[in-house]
């Protein structure tokens, strides 16, 4: 199993064939362009893929971040 743990944004040039997982606590705290950069990190064309965006329990997030992580659902 590949492990890959990161405590800033994963660069373009980072290449893990085999993830195809990732979590990203407080996803609220990121851009939109962040999160959409890190999701592309995992997965490929023949493997399914799993990004999960984890934010803060009982806790009210305010508009923009809810926004922008309801476009991700859609995308």
């Amino acid at each position: 199993m590949d492990l890959l743990l990161t405590t800033t944004i994963v660069e373009s040039g980072i290449d893990i064939p085999n993830a195809n997982t990732l979590f990203v606590d407080r996803a609220d705290s990121f851009g939109i362009a962040d999160l959409y950069q890190l999701r592309g990190r995992v997965g490929r064309w023949n493997r399914p893929a799993y990004a999960y965006f984890l934010i803060p329990k009982g806790r009210s997030l305010p508009e923009i971040s809810k926004k922008r992580l309801q476009s991700l659902v859609e995308t």
